[in-house]
């Protein structure tokens, strides 16, 4: 049987770009990195080119951790810098409006 990889999100992309920017700011290289965080190389590399899966939970928190931040607040930051869905914006619109109400007796044309 044969196994479909996951496609790489916007958020997954976000995770590998964490390990770039660290990369970065402390001028470590990548071999440096994985022993540091315990990853192995090659997947570190597999990480930082968006290669063979997307980051699992596990390895984000190990990320976090390499850059000494908390994971949750991490991806919240990840998460608030990205847009909504059209249906997640309407159904924020929809909870929020203040004629919701008499929006929704309404009939539809």
């Amino acid at each position: 049987m044969s196994v479909i990889g996951r496609t790489w999100t916007t958020v997954d992309d976000q995770i590998s770009g964490l390990l770039e920017d660290y990369k970065q700011t402390t001028g470590v290289s990548y071999r440096d990195l994985a022993e540091k965080s315990g990853l192995k190389y090659s997947r570190l590399r597999d990480l930082v080119n968006r290669a063979n899966g997307t980051p699992t939970v596990s390895e984000f928190i190990t990320i976090c951790q390499l850059r000494g931040e908390n994971p949750a607040d991490t991806l919240r930051g990840i998460l608030a810098d990205l847009p909504l869905p059209d249906d997640e914006v309407f159904e924020l619109a929809a909870n929020t409006d203040e004629n919701r109400d008499m929006e929704a007796g309404t009939p539809r044309d």
